[in-house]
């Protein structure tokens, strides 16, 4: 028996599974909901702060992506499902954000490590003195 409905089958950006379940996700946002509380009542309120987003998961892999967002094309050219050359430009894009965030991560471990000694420091002095 074939199915009635021939068309484009939905796959997984990160493992191409066919396995894919769609989950409504509820939003609340503070300020809209704070703001229609004030001007229409609490009822209102919680209403308009509350938005439904279909988000979908992978039952093989556990990815969850937003169908059409930016985040669901990085994962597609990623994995190499838009291509080799989508995948070598997506990975080009990627490479600065990496190096300045391990430049980052370095001058923040740093910072905390003189931040250490410092406070060392002061409480050794500050025994030494009796100053506590």
């Amino acid at each position: 028996m074939t199915s009635p409905f021939v068309g484009p089958t939905a796959v997984c950006p990160q493992c191409a599974s066919p396995s894919i379940q769609a989950v409504q996700v509820t939003r609340k946002s503070l300020a809209t909901t704070v703001l229609a509380d004030e001007l229409l009542g609490t009822a209102a309120g919680i209403v308009a702060g509350t938005t439904h987003v279909l988000t979908n998961v992978c039952l093989a892999c556990g990815c969850q992506w937003i169908p059409g967002t930016e985040h669901e094309r990085q994962l597609r050219a990623l994995s190499g499902q838009l291509g080799e050359d989508a995948k070598r430009i997506e990975l080009a894009r990627l490479a600065p954000i990496d190096t300045a965030g391990t430049r980052l991560n370095r001058k923040a471990i740093g910072i905390a490590w003189v931040v250490v000694i410092t406070v060392f420091v002061i409480f050794a002095l500050m025994s030494h003195f009796k100053i506590v």
